[in-house]
């Protein structure tokens, strides 16, 4: 029997659209990264740009516990319940009061090792101006996007994101000399704008979250099995970076950091 050549993707195929909106999220997180990496090491110094590193490094740890494993639990719950409208609207509910709960819990966290570890308590400013950064992380629904198959949407979120990220930063930079912590602040209110966007997006396509108490237990108990996969997959970078901050010099965490945007940017 003759063999049966593959039919041609067109343009407009779902498929390709996704692969696409993909393709430019990928070039942004390579981008993005090396060009702040350089504007920032020249105007905070060497020194600076490792606290700042510090920062950032227990702020995406401390992300990854707020995501609880949502990333993956919640896309396969979306994407399995995608034609049921009030299914999507109490996930929608149930992963975002999850996360928020979860973030309670970790600036608690946060602010008993401000106040019993001399390190962290050097770095009390910045990592309290990073809770706006783990809000929107929190609140950010990009795995709503996810499950519908909609990565149009999570580029055009991304890209804004990082683009308002760059501008504010360079602009900040050419107007005086920031510290670590208005860094933070700039960072997490970009990334706030982001995560508004992207609520503007939910309700205008016509998803209102609906929270039932049931759908919530169900929703941490199903994450928890992502969780500790993800935790172990993801945070190695953050973790060691997080050591190397706290039993060597600070200097170490900045040369951690370069050598690993430099290498994998994501």
């Amino acid at each position: 029997m003759p063999e049966t050549l593959p039919r041609k993707i067109s343009l407009s195929h779902p498929l390709l659209k996704n692969a696409l909106a993909l393709a430019v999220v990928q070039a942004f997180n390579y981008v993005s990264p090396i060009v702040l990496l350089s504007v920032l090491t020249k105007t905070l110094g060497f020194s600076e740009y490792s606290r700042l590193a510090f920062v950032l490094a227990v702020a995406s740890f401390a992300s990854i516990v707020i995501d609880f494993g949502f990333n993956l639990s919640a896309v396969a719950r979306v994407s399995k319940y995608r034609t049921s409208r009030t299914t999507l609207c109490s996930a929608l509910a149930s992963v975002t009061t999850s996360r928020l709960l979860i973030l309670f819990v970790v600036v608690v966290l946060i602010s008993l090792l401000i106040q019993k570890n001399s390190l962290f308590a050097n770095y009390a400013l910045p990592l309290f101006a990073s809770t706006i950064l783990l809000l929107a992380n929190a609140l950010l629904p990009l795995w709503f996007f996810q499950g519908l198959e909609k990565m149009h949407l999570v580029m055009f979120v991304q890209v804004l994101s990082k683009i308002l990220t760059l501008v504010s930063v360079m602009m900040l930079v050419l107007r005086s000399n920031p510290s670590i912590t208005v860094v933070v602040i700039v960072y997490g209110l970009c990334a706030l704008a982001g995560a508004i966007v992207s609520w503007s997006i939910v309700l205008n396509l016509g998803y209102t979250p609906h929270l039932r108490k049931q759908h919530l237990v169900a929703t941490v108990l199903h994450g928890s099995r992502y969780f500790y996969s993800r935790l172990a997959s993801v945070s190695y970078s953050s973790l060691n970076a997080m050591l190397l901050g706290l039993v060597g010099q600070v200097e170490s965490v900045g040369y951690y950091s370069i050598a690993e945007q430099v290498e994998d940017p994501l």
